[in-house]
């Protein structure tokens, strides 16, 4: 799964303050359905796990199936802000359940190379993001129905549309869909509700280095 597809979303538009701790609140986040063309349907939980004045770390758990065929996926990553618009992501960790400690993302599972690039959304001001608003619209979802505001973005064979709710700090996301030609970019997210006082699962402390095993389920699996 492209989780940079829809974590920048979540971020970009609420970086524009001096001090991330009046934004962030440790523990909160959104729990989502996410369909997708040849993937089961998973539910996706994202979260902010610690929050200091220039420094975000945001967890995601992406869960499908049932029983014995139940799996589980974290990833971590940590964003910096040095001039209150810009955020830069720093780090990053994965875990399953078959892992006794996370595992740190090289570089390369960074960057977002087959999506829409990171570099659009985080490493720009934010005011620049909104010549793709398209209207005001009311959504539904398994939430409820919320007023949003609809924005669309296109670059490299793949179009994002997503809609976020008004008057949120920070901003949520209430549902995207993303189209294109490659299989991995077709998705869908809907909001089933917000999450509070959410554990991290992922100690970046404890992280240790690629495993060769990890290695190649990146290589093999369109996860970054």
């Amino acid at each position: 799964m492209k989780v940079f597809s829809f974590l920048i979303f979540l971020l970009v538009f609420s970086v524009s303050a001096a001090d991330l701790t009046k934004i962030f609140n440790v523990g909160s986040g959104q729990i989502y359905k996410m369909t997708s063309d040849g993937y089961p349907t998973s539910t996706v939980t994202i979260y902010y796990t610690n929050v200091k004045k220039e420094k975000l770390w945001v967890e995601f758990f992406i869960e499908s199936g049932e029983g014995l065929l139940k799996t589980g996926l974290w990833q971590q990553f940590a964003f910096e802000s040095k001039d209150a618009k810009n955020m830069n992501l720093v780090a990053g960790y994965i875990k399953d359940y078959s892992m006794p400690v996370a595992e740190k993302l090289p570089q390369e599972n960074l960057k977002g190379s087959d999506s829409l690039k990171m570099s659009q959304f985080l490493f720009q001001d934010p005011e620049k993001i909104k010549k793709h608003f398209i209207k005001k619209e009311e959504v539904s979802v398994p939430a409820g129905t919320v007023n949003t505001s609809k924005y669309k973005i296109v670059g490299n064979d793949q179009t994002i549309e997503f809609w976020l709710a008004e008057d949120s700090t920070p901003l949520v996301m209430v549902k995207l869909i993303s189209t294109g030609k490659k299989k991995v970019n077709n998705y869908q997210m809907e909001l089933i509700t917000l999450a509070a006082n959410v554990k991290a699962k992922i100690d970046p402390n404890n992280a240790r280095e690629l495993s060769e095993k990890m290695r190649k389920v990146l290589e093999s699996t369109p996860v970054n």
